[in-house]
């Protein structure tokens, strides 16, 4: 099993600017990325947690979530928090995936 938290953070560490649409894609990117790390692939999402900020933004983070992760799809929820630790961020996604040759491992 991988638990994963991903945010809109690029490879220097910054949080991306450019509103939603440019911080869920980086989410979501970084998500890919850290299930590939591990053998994995959008496939072997089994849950997936969706915090933003805004109840406006659910529509483009569910637009942007259909281009990564195709049916079936994993167990969802979304939530809208009021703030996140970096005050920056709009968007957080926590996901657990189950891989091949499971160990157990976290990211």
């Amino acid at each position: 099993m991988l638990f994963t938290a991903q945010i809109p953070i690029d490879a220097a560490g910054n949080v991306v600017e450019g509103g939603i649409t440019a911080q869920t894609r980086q989410t979501l990117d970084n998500l890919i990325h850290t299930l590939e790390c591990a053998d994995g692939d959008a496939s072997s999402l089994t849950q997936v947690l969706i915090y933003v900020i805004e109840r406006e933004h659910l529509a483009t983070v569910n637009g942007m979530y259909a281009e990564y992760v195709r049916e079936p799809y994993s167990n969802r929820a979304a939530i809208i928090v009021s703030g996140f630790a970096r005050e920056e961020m709009l968007v957080e996604i926590v996901a657990y995936a189950a891989l091949e040759g499971d160990t157990g491992n976290s990211v």
